[in-house]
């Protein structure tokens, strides 16, 4: 299923006019096309688990309360502040979350650019060129 979507995605991105490039960089494309596509199944389930959750939710509140309002309404208080808390949060993670992305996009643009780089040198038969600048671009950061 997974890489159907991919697929479905690419041809999609393929169809754009003039097949434009995305916004983002090239490592966060392929970032996005292997990580995005894994959450859209996972993302189905959690909302069918959502919705057994509160169904259950209700159901227990509904049962508590025709045992004891008082005790459910005790009952209830933390579960609301913890829920402000993680609300409040939510916020920060997302935050985090955005900038996992952003570095997960240069370190695979970053691999591209090296990988395509060494390509390039062996296309020119510049191996012993390119290592001889290395080594002595290395010898003069050591002394």
């Amino acid at each position: 299923m997974n890489t159907l979507m991919r697929k479905n995605l690419l041809t999609h991105i393929l169809k754009r006019p003039g097949a434009a490039q995305l916004p983002d960089s090239p490592g966060e494309a392929v970032s996005r096309f292997k990580t995005d596509v894994d959450q859209i199944p996972l993302f189905v389930i959690l909302v069918n688990d959502i919705l057994v959750g509160v169904g259950i939710i209700i159901y227990s509140i509904y049962l508590m309360t025709q045992i004891s309002v008082s005790v459910t309404i005790m009952a209830l208080i933390p579960l609301i502040i913890v829920g402000v808390v993680a609300n409040i949060a939510t916020k920060r993670i997302e935050h985090y979350r955005t900038a996992s992305r952003q570095a997960a996009g240069k370190v695979s643009g970053f691999i591209g650019e090296f990988f395509g780089a060494v390509q390039a040198v062996k296309v020119a038969t510049a191996e012993k060129i390119s290592s001889n600048i290395f080594t002595k671009s290395m010898m003069s950061v050591v002394s």
